[in-house]
């Protein structure tokens, strides 16, 4: 007796897969049609069902389409087992991956709150934390713990560290906003910002630290650390602290 044949439509129909599917994993060499009819048409049998049944469930483990040729090649129980192992290893990952990602997102939401910054102010901040891990263990060869954990403002609770981050913020996205304003980095409102954002750092993170930090050269390690500022703004903002720091020089 023949066997029941189903066309491509019927057999995706039947397996709950789609046609366009179907005939991927046809040129891909994944999984050929039983026959052909006489006007050259897939045809696919009962036979073919468990087949699709396993692709459909490798592939929602998330092996890729090379892991399931090689599994329906082998079909190796003991292949597979080992396989699984190193699949759920490899999610696992991913899924800290994922996680960390979203944290990080969640993190610069909570400094960000309702303030409007630059997109490349915001994709600047999201990079300093993406690398913090990496930031720490290259701060861990150039400086002593304590330092480190003011750098990274770990000596601060974890309410301190979001109120300090949304003030710096804050203060940067308005001293970029006076550049673009064109205003002088001498007039009293840009000093008046330059004074409040060192009262914040001198408050958070002592000054004897902040000098240790400043003698690190970061210049030559742009994968990790990404000015926040354009060379223009940087400039603007180095000679409003300059400026800064000439006037508090004449007042002692």
């Amino acid at each position: 007796m023949n066997k029941h044949m189903y066309t491509v439509k019927a057999f995706a129909t039947l397996t709950g897969v789609t046609e366009r599917t179907l005939h991927f994993y046809d040129r891909k060499g994944l999984m050929a049609p039983s026959s052909y009819n006489e006007h050259g048409h897939r045809l696919y049998s009962k036979d073919d069902i468990p087949t699709m049944q396993k692709i459909i469930t490798l592939k929602y483990l998330g092996f890729s389409l090379q892991d399931i040729a090689d599994y329906l090649t082998n079909n190796n129980s003991n292949n597979i087992s080992e396989t699984l192992h190193k699949q759920k290893a490899m999610l696992e990952k991913k899924r800290e991956e994922l996680d960390y990602v979203i944290n990080t997102i969640t993190r610069v939401e909570q400094i960000m709150q309702d303030e409007q910054i630059d997109s490349d102010l915001l994709l600047a901040i999201i990079h300093s934390i993406h690398r913090e891990k990496e930031q720490e263990e290259w701060l861990s060869e150039q400086l002593p713990k304590s330092v480190i954990e003011h750098a990274l403002l770990k000596h601060l609770s974890p309410q301190e560290r979001l109120e300090f981050e949304r003030g710096m913020l804050a203060i940067v996205n308005q001293l970029q906003q006076y550049f673009k304003l064109g205003i002088s980095p001498s007039e009293v409102v840009v000093q008046r910002t330059i004074e409040h954002m060192i009262t914040m750092m001198n408050e958070r993170i002592a000054p004897h630290y902040q000098e240790k930090i400043a003698e690190l050269d970061f210049d030559n390690h742009s994968q990790l650390y990404v000015s926040i500022f354009s060379k223009e703004v940087e400039d603007y903002i180095k000679e409003a602290v300059n400026r800064f720091e000439e006037n508090q020089s004449r007042r002692s």
